[in-house]
């Protein structure tokens, strides 16, 4: 076996590659046509041929020759290229020859996470508007790779323009994302789709970083376990279906999943990032949006997603080298609405949380927080055009420089005990507001940390929290719930993130899912 190894910083990720000797040139599958590289910067090229042999890369005027190493890989670094600006690359070996056209300069953003990112776009509320447009130069990069067990070279895959009808099997969160940053910013934007429904963070991170993570030490035990484990796993499973079906439990039935063989499982240990990130490490982007978490959403797992997460990012600049931007999708409202003044037992809400504290603690990221639009018997709500578009706004305004753009809703930023009242103040909270008759989801507690529900007052952009059951309140949370009533925004219309002031423990294990 062959192997090219990369990444320093998070320890050596070693990519094998494809069995025998690669004798053919051969170019990785992003790099062909319609591909958008990020403008203003060289281009990462790279491929296989035979050992030994002198590769011509011709790319506009810019000519260039390198020599494929004793494994036949070889790399280049290609012209830049303006916003708009295209260009034709020609590859040859001497025998055969690689062309890719129409490549364009702009900017490239990864998409990636769990199911909510890979919903299509027939599958949002919008899709009927999305299906008739005609925009050549937003385009996606779409794979079908299989979950690795190693750190992959390539994926099968191709880019594809926004013309219908293909605009319907794009990621909607990416595409109303990408669509706004097009018309915003009026250059060509390149969104690779790399996501995968179902998946755990740790299926994300290399399998390097995750083994320095204590927090992944059991997640990691499991995967390793798995295969063992799987014909147990089985045999309950056929038990389970069987007595279901001998019961008529339709709906339990239509829930009941069947474990995945091992070869095939996309839930393990780094194998998402073998598959779908490490062929793409080291190709210029300005930055990723990441849309996951529900599969980490169960307590106690989910109060240490924060920890995770980070590692997750910063293993991926460490990969590329550079600090990339990353956007992150906050979850949204879900399963049944909110009934008690804080649910103690909320995994989603401790998840949320930890996005939130991502955002507040790791530079160059930003926050979409989606608490309005969720669904309470759909998991994958259909409202993506808000989701694509919030993560724009952020995007417009803290890596594109738009300062009249609100890149976010009202975020907590601290409060004050005040005569029977706790003041909180936000950041991006000009022209705080209440949708509707009052403030829905507020509670407060005392020193015996006893929950009641709360009245908010808003004054100068802040909320004044009191409740007359609690005459003197320690804490305020707003939003702690699956499903909370959150109706909190600012003048740009965008909601403001739950939060709480507290940092009481958590339980040890969430609500029965409902």
């Amino acid at each position: 076996m062959n192997r090219w190894c990369v990444g320093a910083g998070v320890g050596v990720l070693c990519v094998w590659s494809f069995a025998g000797w690669c004798q053919s040139l051969r170019l990785p599958s992003y790099i062909s046509d319609h591909m958008v590289v990020q403008r203003d910067r060289p281009m990462a090229l790279r491929g296989w041929a035979a050992p030994g042999v002198t590769i011509t890369i011709q790319c506009g005027s810019v000519h260039t020759q390198v020599v494929a190493d004793a494994e036949g890989r070889w790399r280049a670094a290609g012209p830049s290229l303006r916003a708009a600006e295209t260009a034709e690359l020609l590859v040859t070996d001497g025998v055969a020859t690689q062309r890719v056209t129409d490549i364009v300069g702009g900017e490239v953003w990864i998409c990636s996470g769990q199911s909510n990112m890979a919903m299509p776009v027939r599958g949002s509320a919008d899709a009927e508007v999305a299906a008739g447009v005609q925009m050549p130069g937003l385009r996606a990069f779409a794979t079908t790779a299989k979950p690795a067990a190693t750190p992959q070279e390539d994926m099968p895959g191709s880019w594809s323009r926004a013309e219908s009808p293909q605009v319907l099997n794009w990621y909607a969160t990416a595409f109303y994302f990408g669509r706004k940053l097009h018309a915003e910013l009026g250059v060509p934007v390149g969104l690779l789709m790399v996501a995968w429904g179902g998946t755990p963070v740790e299926a994300w991170i290399p399998r390097p970083v995750l083994e320095k993570l204590p927090v992944a030490t059991n997640f990691l035990r499991e995967s390793d376990t798995y295969a063992e484990r799987y014909p147990k796993l089985m045999e309950d499973y056929e038990t389970k279906r069987a007595r279901l079906l001998a019961q008529n439990k339709q709906e339990e039935l239509r829930n009941l999943r069947r474990p995945h063989p091992p070869a095939d499982n996309p839930t393990l240990a780094a194998v998402q990032f073998n598959n779908r990130i490490a062929p793409l490490v080291g190709v210029p982007v300005r930055g990723a949006i990441w849309y996951q978490g529900e599969a980490n959403a169960g307590l106690p797992r989910a109060a240490h997603y924060g920890e995770l997460l980070t590692a997750l990012i910063r293993s991926w600049r460490d990969l590329w080298g550079e600090e990339f931007f990353f956007g992150i999708v906050q979850l949204p409202n879900f399963r049944v609405p909110q009934t008690e003044p804080v649910e103690e037992a909320s995994g989603w809400a401790a998840l949320r949380e930890q996005q939130l504290r991502v955002v507040r603690s790791v530079a160059k990221t930003g926050l979409a927080v989606t608490i309005d639009v969720g669904q309470e018997d759909n998991i994958h709500p259909i409202r993506k055009t808000e989701v694509g578009e919030r993560l724009a706004a952020w995007a417009l305004h803290g890596v594109y420089g738009r300062s009249e753009v609100v890149p976010c809703g009202p975020l907590y930023r601290r409060c004050e005990r005040r005569d029977g009242t706790i003041v909180i103040e936000f950041d991006y909270a000009q022209g705080l507001h209440a949708k509707g008759d009052r403030v829905g989801s507020l509670a407060v507690c005392g020193a015996d940390r006893v929950w009641k529900w709360a009245e908010g007052r808003i004054e100068q952009d802040r909320l004044i929290v009191r409740s007359a059951e609690v005459p003197e309140p320690v804490a305020v949370r707003y939003g702690w719930a699956d499903n909370p009533p959150c109706n909190l925004y600012n003048e740009a219309g965008l909601p403001a993130s739950p939060f709480r002031t507290d940092d009481f423990p958590l339980p040890e294990s969430s609500s029965p899912r409902r």
